[in-house]
């Protein structure tokens, strides 16, 4: 569930709640919020791409301003990645709405060419962290990716399965190009 900051998103939150108190009564309104939903994004990709090349879009700096973030039209500003068990990431975007975005994060485990995991936080969103999971696997000539953003869904206001469909659009039309000057 996530949490609505500003007054109107909690003003419909509130008005949600009361209809679903009105049609439902309060316990099966308790029983829902008991029984909600996992708050993480599992998402299975095949990206045609040797799983070199989606390593290295994962973990070179430069290679990854090249497609995170969501908006297609948006650009990578800066990376800093110390790509170890305890070393840091910082990586900023600008969206095509001229919004800066910075996101950080500490790896906790780096298998090469196969796992990743850190944490994950946002310069905008102070003390909210959750966790990624990136699984690699070779499938034929293509790479099998499985990817998992836990911890998201109670503290931000980020809309994760959108964001990361979008941002794994990117990356899949990044690597499936081959252009000479990606340099992968």
């Amino acid at each position: 569930m996530l949490i609505l900051r500003d007054d109107y998103k909690n003003q419909n939150r509130m008005a949600l709640r009361d209809h679903f108190l009105k049609i439902f009564g309060m316990g099966q309104y308790e029983l829902m919020m008991k029984n909600k939903p996992n708050d993480s994004v599992s998402l299975e990709i095949t990206i045609h791409a040797s799983i070199q090349d989606v390593w290295k879009a994962w973990t070179d700096p430069a290679l990854i301003l090249k497609w995170v973030g969501s908006d297609p039209k948006g650009v990578g500003l800066k990376a800093q990645m110390d790509v170890q068990p305890g070393g840091t990431f910082e990586i900023s975007f600008r969206g095509s709405d001229q919004v800066e975005h910075t996101c950080f994060g500490i790896y906790t485990e780096v298998k090469e060419h196969r796992k990743l995991i850190f944490s994950w936080e946002w310069k905008s969103e102070p003390g909210v962290e959750s966790l990624v999971i990136i699984a690699l696997r070779p499938d034929g000539d293509d790479t099998y990716m499985q990817f998992e953003h836990t911890g998201v869904g109670n503290h931000s206001v980020h809309n994760y399965l959108d964001g990361w469909t979008k941002t794994f659009e990117k990356l899949k039309q990044l690597l499936n190009r081959k252009q000479p000057d990606l340099e992968i």
